[in-house]
Protein backbone atom coordinates (compact mmCIF):
# COMPACT_ATOMS: atom_id res chain seq x y z
CA UNK A 1 0.00 0.00 0.00
CA UNK A 2 1.32 3.24 -0.87
CA UNK A 3 0.73 6.13 1.69
CA UNK A 4 0.19 10.24 -0.01
CA UNK A 5 2.16 12.57 1.81
CA UNK A 6 0.76 15.00 3.37
CA UNK A 7 1.21 18.30 1.67
CA UNK A 8 -0.56 20.09 5.01
CA UNK A 9 1.99 22.43 7.10
CA UNK A 10 2.58 21.30 10.85
CA UNK A 11 0.11 23.38 13.32
CA UNK A 12 2.56 25.77 14.34
CA UNK A 13 1.97 28.91 16.89
CA UNK A 14 2.12 32.36 14.33
CA UNK A 15 5.14 34.01 15.47
CA UNK A 16 4.09 37.83 17.13
CA UNK A 17 5.77 40.21 15.23
CA UNK A 18 6.01 43.43 17.09
CA UNK A 19 4.99 46.76 15.86
CA UNK A 20 7.08 49.25 14.63
CA UNK A 21 6.71 52.57 16.94
CA UNK A 22 4.63 55.04 14.95
CA UNK A 23 6.89 57.74 13.85
CA UNK A 24 6.89 60.71 16.22
CA UNK A 25 5.00 63.67 14.52
CA UNK A 26 7.29 66.85 13.85
CA UNK A 27 7.20 69.63 16.10
CA UNK A 28 6.08 72.91 14.55
CA UNK A 29 7.62 75.14 16.26
CA UNK A 30 11.10 73.48 16.05
CA UNK A 31 10.33 72.91 12.24
CA UNK A 32 9.11 76.73 12.15
CA UNK A 33 12.84 77.51 13.84
CA UNK A 34 14.67 75.46 11.61
CA UNK A 35 12.51 77.13 8.60
CA UNK A 36 13.55 80.91 10.49
CA UNK A 37 16.94 80.27 10.74
CA UNK A 38 17.84 78.68 6.94
CA UNK A 39 16.15 82.14 6.20
CA UNK A 40 18.12 84.36 8.31
CA UNK A 41 21.66 82.40 7.26
CA UNK A 42 20.54 82.78 3.22
CA UNK A 43 20.10 86.21 4.17
CA UNK A 44 23.46 86.51 6.19
CA UNK A 45 25.09 85.19 3.17
CA UNK A 46 23.68 87.35 0.49
CA UNK A 47 25.01 90.36 2.73
CA UNK A 48 28.43 89.25 2.97
CA UNK A 49 28.41 89.31 -1.14
CA UNK A 50 29.92 91.99 -3.23
CA UNK A 51 27.66 94.48 -4.43
CA UNK A 52 28.07 93.86 -8.70
CA UNK A 53 27.55 97.74 -9.17
CA UNK A 54 26.41 96.83 -13.01
CA UNK A 55 24.25 93.95 -11.93
CA UNK A 56 22.80 94.61 -8.75
CA UNK A 57 21.10 98.48 -9.54
CA UNK A 58 18.85 97.32 -12.62
CA UNK A 59 18.28 94.16 -10.74
CA UNK A 60 17.05 96.36 -7.54
CA UNK A 61 14.94 98.65 -9.74
CA UNK A 62 13.23 95.99 -11.82
CA UNK A 63 12.48 93.96 -8.65
CA UNK A 64 11.20 97.32 -6.98
CA UNK A 65 9.18 98.08 -9.95
CA UNK A 66 7.22 94.65 -9.89
CA UNK A 67 6.98 93.92 -6.10
CA UNK A 68 5.27 97.94 -6.06
CA UNK A 69 2.71 96.43 -8.92
CA UNK A 70 1.72 93.12 -6.53
CA UNK A 71 1.46 95.59 -3.50
CA UNK A 72 -1.04 97.64 -5.09
CA UNK A 73 -4.58 98.08 -3.78
CA UNK A 74 -2.94 96.32 -0.80
CA UNK A 75 -2.00 98.37 2.62
CA UNK A 76 2.22 96.99 2.28
CA UNK A 77 4.58 99.02 1.18
CA UNK A 78 7.98 98.40 -0.37
CA UNK A 79 9.97 99.43 2.35
CA UNK A 80 13.54 98.43 0.40
CA UNK A 81 15.65 96.57 -2.05
CA UNK A 82 19.01 95.64 -1.76
CA UNK A 83 20.43 93.46 -4.31
CA UNK A 84 24.50 92.21 -4.06
CA UNK A 85 25.90 89.94 -6.92
CA UNK A 86 23.74 87.64 -7.50
CA UNK A 87 21.20 87.60 -4.28
CA UNK A 88 18.44 90.10 -3.36
CA UNK A 89 16.42 91.10 -0.67
CA UNK A 90 13.42 93.07 -0.43
CA UNK A 91 11.63 93.79 3.40
CA UNK A 92 7.59 94.72 2.34
CA UNK A 93 5.48 96.48 5.63
CA UNK A 94 2.35 95.06 6.51
CA UNK A 95 -0.07 96.68 9.27
CA UNK A 96 0.60 93.52 11.39
CA UNK A 97 0.97 89.62 11.09
CA UNK A 98 -2.39 88.55 9.98
CA UNK A 99 -2.02 90.94 7.34
CA UNK A 100 1.34 89.40 6.17
CA UNK A 101 0.04 86.08 6.58
CA UNK A 102 -2.84 87.03 4.31
CA UNK A 103 -1.18 88.84 1.47
CA UNK A 104 2.50 86.29 1.69
CA UNK A 105 1.20 83.85 -1.02
CA UNK A 106 0.16 86.49 -3.38
CA UNK A 107 3.02 88.50 -3.17
CA UNK A 108 5.39 85.43 -3.60
CA UNK A 109 3.46 83.57 -6.74
CA UNK A 110 3.01 87.75 -8.09
CA UNK A 111 6.61 88.15 -8.86
CA UNK A 112 7.10 86.94 -12.43
CA UNK A 113 9.52 88.95 -14.09
CA UNK A 114 12.30 87.71 -13.05
CA UNK A 115 13.97 84.23 -12.97
CA UNK A 116 15.33 84.24 -9.74
CA UNK A 117 14.46 82.04 -6.71
CA UNK A 118 12.10 83.67 -4.36
CA UNK A 119 11.80 82.92 -0.89
CA UNK A 120 9.34 84.31 2.13
CA UNK A 121 9.67 83.11 5.80
CA UNK A 122 7.79 85.68 7.94
CA UNK A 123 10.65 85.87 10.79
CA UNK A 124 9.17 88.94 12.94
CA UNK A 125 6.68 87.67 16.53
CA UNK A 126 3.30 87.55 15.58
CA UNK A 127 2.77 90.81 17.90
CA UNK A 128 4.92 92.97 15.82
CA UNK A 129 3.06 96.17 14.83
CA UNK A 130 4.17 97.12 11.75
CA UNK A 131 5.44 93.57 10.28
CA UNK A 132 8.38 93.40 8.08
CA UNK A 133 8.56 90.61 5.51
CA UNK A 134 11.85 90.07 3.55
CA UNK A 135 11.99 88.40 0.56
CA UNK A 136 15.10 86.59 -0.79
CA UNK A 137 15.89 86.42 -4.43
CA UNK A 138 18.76 83.89 -5.33
CA UNK A 139 18.79 84.73 -8.76
CA UNK A 140 21.87 82.60 -9.40
CA UNK A 141 19.80 79.65 -10.77
CA UNK A 142 20.80 77.74 -13.25
CA UNK A 143 18.80 75.20 -15.30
Amino acid sequence: MVRAASTRAPDVEPEEVPLAAPEPRPDPQAARGKEIDEHESLLQQSRAEVRDLVWAAPMEEALSETIVGVLEGSDASLQSVTCRSTTCEATVRYANAPAAQGHARDLVTGIRSTECAKRLTLTEAADAVPFDATLYFDCDVTP
